[in-house]
């Protein structure tokens, strides 16, 4: 029946589409591609790839500096001074303790 076989439906659908002019690949390289972002489809994907990747270090950096709980690292003694966390621990150790 005219070279169509209608034994595997992947295969069918990928003769009509071919046959209808329409391509397989995803609707956003076809669309850089029309808008003339990009000129071919390797470079939609290498621009879907590296604004994936930009994204991804966007989240990155607004989670670990903007969003992120600072730590408290010292202890304040009884007269107002900062003291180290791991100096501390080494004041307790030596049976020191600067908040009493």
């Amino acid at each position: 029946m005219n070279g169509i076989d209608f034994h595997e439906e992947n295969e069918y659908r990928v003769r009509a589409n071919n046959h209808l002019g329409r391509s397989d690949s995803p609707k956003m390289y076809r669309f850089l591609v029309d808008k003339k972002i990009v000129s071919n489809e390797k470079q939609a994907q290498y621009l879907s790839l590296v604004v994936s990747v930009f994204s991804l270090m966007l989240a990155y950096f607004l989670y670990s500096h903007l969003i992120k709980v600072p730590k408290f690292d010292y202890v304040i003694s009884r007269d107002g001074q900062k003291i180290e966390t791991e100096e501390y621990i080494n004041m307790l150790g030596r049976g020191e303790d600067p908040l009493n």
